[in-house]
């Protein structure tokens, strides 16, 4: 919405989803009552996101038929199904968005140029490439100082994204707090019968971003490999926190190398871990 309203577009928001509502009722709201708002105002353009659910795909493609539409993928169809495959998810809803994609003649959008080139062999459309969302919450935070106090993890930890490097990443992070005395809190979805570290704190979801990255933060990523641009070290970026990050992330676009520490396994996580807290330069042997 930010990226089309810099363009000079009016913008009209059809329906945001409800994150407890069921799939039923998000099945239903998407594209039933989304379709109902959108197809009287004619408008000239209509940017579909979700797709990785059948329903939003069901929508898509319904509407391609009256107007232009550009499909929102964000994250690479080819990279997300080598993860989902990775981490044992189900691949039904992917393999139905690939197939749109291979016969869609509109454009689609991603965040990443490196997402985009992954899916070329795919488009019949144009790729159209938009560039982050700047959060003036996150750019007024005060830089950070050394040693760190905290760590966080900012994911929902119930999807594939994070579920093939969850345990590794926890193990590493919570050692880490042990040894330096730093704290480690989780925000956002956890399942309950996860067991997470006693030294761990759980705070749910909170209100405001700032609260996330405020104070001398630290920033841990659990997105898998082949799991697109996450979104979490975007924000990172705009809070000028440093960072840990699995090294096949390789793309961010401007990031100070400075607060970027890249690991390959637990090994290296621990070592870039313990660089990071004390404000040290990463271990080049965290790098392949």
């Amino acid at each position: 919405m930010e990226h089309y309203l810099s363009l000079g577009h009016d913008v009209l928001q059809a329906h945001l989803l409800d994150r407890d509502a069921s799939l039923l009722t998000r099945s239903l709201v998407a594209a039933g009552y989304s379709y109902r708002k959108l197809a009287p105002i004619g408008p000239d353009l209509v940017v579909v996101a979700g797709l990785g659910a059948p329903h939003m795909l069901f929508l898509g493609t319904k509407l391609a038929r009256r107007v232009d539409v550009v499909f929102d993928s964000c994250d690479s169809w080819s990279l997300q199904l080598s993860a989902r495959r990775a981490a044992h998810a189900r691949t039904l809803a992917l393999k139905a968005g690939i197939a749109l994609t291979r016969r869609a003649s509109v454009d689609f959008s991603y965040i990443s140029t490196r997402d985009a080139a992954a899916d070329a062999a795919l488009l019949d459309g144009t790729p159209i490439v938009i560039p982050p969302h700047v959060n003036p919450e996150l750019a007024q935070l005060a830089p950070v100082s050394y040693p760190l106090e905290r760590l966080v993890i900012a994911a929902d930890l119930r999807s594939f994204h994070n579920l093939e490097m969850l345990d590794m990443v926890l193990r590493a992070a919570s050692q880490t707090s042990r040894e330096t005395g730093v704290r480690l809190e989780i925000f956002g979805h956890a399942s309950d019968r996860m067991a997470l570290p006693e030294n761990v704190r759980h705070l749910g979801w909170v209100d405001h971003l700032s609260s996330v990255y405020d104070g001398n933060t630290g920033v841990v990523i659990t997105n898998s490999p082949g799991s697109g641009l996450p979104n979490k070290a975007i924000e990172a970026m705009q809070a000028r926190r440093p960072m840990a990050l699995h090294h096949s992330i390789d793309y961010l676009p401007h990031v100070d190398p400075r607060t970027a520490y890249w690991f390959h396994d637990e090994q290296s996580l621990s070592r870039s871990l313990l660089a990071m807290v004390r404000g040290e330069a990463r271990d080049e042997g965290s790098e392949v």
